[in-house]
């Protein structure tokens, strides 16, 4: 997770359990925002220092009109969603235990000429 103070330079990322520590200056911006790919942004304007918050964030619905990825190759189907897991997920532990709920709802097409691959309008639905 990404924790910030909005509009500050002040921030800093969890570890892969959540758990996280940041400078807290009581004369700055208090509105803490925790956000994740893939979940709406919170934004907490109570702070009590001297206590740990539990956060829960909540499940966004991300709606792309296109991804597009630079090729030279032809892909399989398989090929192509590993690729577009890669570069919409990303490659940490937490991209990899996200799921797509809808790979079957991905129509991708392959543009040889500018050897682009795009995936077409969709609506993912992560977990």
């Amino acid at each position: 997770m990404n924790i910030y103070f909005d509009g500050t330079t002040i921030s800093t990322v969890s570890d892969v359990n959540g758990n996280f520590t940041i400078k807290y200056e009581p004369n700055a911006n208090n509105i803490l925002a925790i956000s994740f790919m893939g979940y709406q942004t919170e934004y907490l304007t109570s702070l009590d220092a001297s206590k740990p918050l539990n956060i829960a964030l909540t499940v966004s619905k991300n709606e792309l009109k296109e991804v597009v990825i630079t090729t030279n190759e032809l892909f399989t189907r398989e090929q192509k969603l590993k690729l577009f897991r890669e570069y919409f997920l990303g490659k940490t532990n937490n991209a990899k235990s996200s799921v797509i709920k809808n790979e079957s709802d991905l129509r991708f097409k392959y543009d040889k000429e500018k050897l682009v691959l795009r995936l077409l309008q969709i609506n993912l639905w992560l977990l």
